[in-house]
């Protein structure tokens, strides 16, 4: 029985039974309307609002096209205010946010996991183009070729500019090839000369690229291998007779990559 405004109980709240069985995801599970229903401002509360239709398996259950295992601790904390365990509560706060459940986004948004993942998240998200270097740096660590020549590791080089680089004379050509010095070699991966590098380097952005990765499940080293070889002589300044040289300032980086320990 369900309960209206005036503490009467009624057979149903809304059209629908006052014990709801769900299919969510393959898993069956059986609820109050009331539980769902709990937050009105959330995915559950308006799909068993009565507002809309909802869709029934072939048993006629109601279905919910999301994950079973995050669902069940997401039921757990709409009846008990009970968090799911650490291992869990990504994948859990995933699902959270899909279901708008602003309550549990918040207090997982405490949790010690969640908030070091937002806040590297964060981070990622001042990097101009950091999606694209990622997907670019694993297009080159997983092209066939070089892996056939190299296993069980595999090496992709990076270069980017540590800071905005601005020629000191015409001489300069801002157009030449970028070559590691120490390894007479261009890199895999291109970053551009973003503004950013000069409030957060370019071997930190490298070092971001690595812990990304990490993330993921890869096992990466990564390393300095040195500056582009190019330089230009500038003509003598003042009174000094001596020639100055402007070197290019774009840094050599070595992502490897270890395929037999992960």
């Amino acid at each position: 029985m369900a309960v209206n405004v005036e503490g009467e109980m009624t057979e149903e709240s809304q059209g629908f039974p006052n014990i709801i069985e769900l299919n969510v995801g393959g898993r069956h599970f059986s609820t109050t309307h009331l539980t769902l229903t709990k937050h009105q401002d959330t995915m559950l509360g308006t799909m068993f609002s009565g507002k809309f239709p909802c869709i029934h398996d072939k048993d006629g259950r109601y279905f919910i096209d999301a994950d079973g295992e995050s669902f069940e601790h997401i039921l757990r904390y709409l009846r008990l205010n009970e968090l799911p365990p650490v291992s869990l509560m990504e994948k859990v706060y995933k699902d959270a946010v899909y279901f708008g459940l602003n309550d549990l986004i918040h207090e997982l948004e405490l949790q010690p996991s969640i908030m070091a993942k937002l806040m590297r998240d964060k981070f990622y998200s001042r990097l101009d183009g950091f999606p694209g270097a990622l997907n670019e740096i694993l297009h080159q660590a997983g092209n066939p070729e070089i892996m056939h020549k190299s296993y069980p590791s595999t090496t992709v080089v990076v270069s980017a500019l540590e800071s905005e680089h601005k020629p000191k004379s015409e001489e300069f050509d801002v157009n030449h090839v970028c070559v590691c010095a120490k390894s007479t070699k261009e890199a895999d991966v291109k970053l551009k000369p973003w503004n950013q590098f000069a409030e957060v380097g370019a071997e930190e952005y490298v070092r971001a690229l690595k812990s990304n990765l990490e993330e993921r499940g890869f096992v990466v080293v990564y390393h300095h291998i040195g500056n582009c070889s190019y330089s230009c002589t500038l003509p003598p300044q003042g009174r000094s007779s001596s020639h100055r040289k402007q070197n290019c300032a774009t840094l050599f980086f070595a992502l490897v990559f270890h395929w037999t320990k992960m």
